[in-house]
């Protein structure tokens, strides 16, 4: 019986050095996925009704100066469901912006989540490729101890993740952009763009992928990467399997021409 107790012991205490070594690598080439989402005390249980609105939003900002360097906001508007983690695909394809950072939002800063990692990376898509992809993983609880965040969200609309943008240093501050920038959420693999609950089994998958941007082409043909979660990744035959709920909506930089008048 104390040989058992011991061995407990030492399996937990290996579990937090895992724990803790992932969160300081995973800048290099970890990945932690919202399965490793963790509650030891009293799970929060996230209550989801059938005809609950879930949205995920890329805001618009609007430039009339030409000049760019602000942040855009990833906003969350969810009713009763309580979201412990997030992992997120996002990308852009203006050769006139650029993103220069991605930085926690008012949720993981106000809670103080353990883990927030946002990191450029490569696109293994063939047909779409961004000129620009960064991941970003965000989750409340990592390390398997009693302690607990601040708390898991703040009851209204507020921002995971916030988009720092600039004029992209290859073309230069003094040419003036010509079209609208849109930053978009990007699909490729069924583990991105996808917000989990605290006990990690409950995962929301998108259901509608909407522009920001107003495009008004009537022949605008959205490649699939950009379309949402494909089918293969709701399996329903699966216990807990991710739920389509999700309103995704990319956003980005308008640009407005300052007329002025004489």
């Amino acid at each position: 019986m104390a040989g058992h107790f011991y061995m407990k012991i030492i399996f937990l205490t290996l579990f937090s050095v895992l724990s803790l070594a992932s969160m300081c690598f995973a800048h290099i080439d970890h990945q932690i996925d919202l399965d490793s989402l963790i509650s030891l005390s009293n799970p929060v249980v996230s209550t989801l009704e059938a005809n609950e609105q879930v949205k995920v939003e890329i805001e618009t900002l609007t430039v009339s100066d030409g000049k760019v360097a602000d942040t855009i906001d990833v906003i969350l508007d969810a009713e009763s469901f309580i979201t412990a983690g997030f992992d997120f695909r996002i990308g852009i394809d203006s050769r006139y912006i650029e993103i220069l950072d991605i930085i926690k939002g008012e949720t993981p800063d106000s809670c103080n989540w353990e883990f927030f990692n946002a990191r450029k990376v490569e696109s293994n898509s063939e047909s779409a490729q961004p000129q620009s992809l960064w991941k970003i993983t965000g989750l409340a609880k990592v390390s398997p101890d009693m302690s607990m965040p601040l708390c898991f969200s703040l009851n209204r609309k507020s921002s995971l993740l916030r988009i720092v943008v600039g004029l992209s240093s290859s073309i230069g501050a003094t040419v003036p952009p010509d079209h609208d920038a849109e930053i978009f959420f990007l699909w490729e693999s069924c583990r991105d763009n996808i917000i989990s609950d605290q006990t990690g089994q409950l995962t929301l998958v998108s259901k509608t992928v909407r522009n920001g941007l107003n495009v008004s082409s009537d022949d605008l043909i959205i490649p699939s990467s950009r379309a949402g979660a494909g089918d293969e990744c709701v399996d329903k035959t699966r216990k807990n399997h991710p739920i389509r709920k999700v309103d995704f909506r990319n956003g980005g930089i308008r640009f407005e021409m300052k007329v002025e008048k004489k």
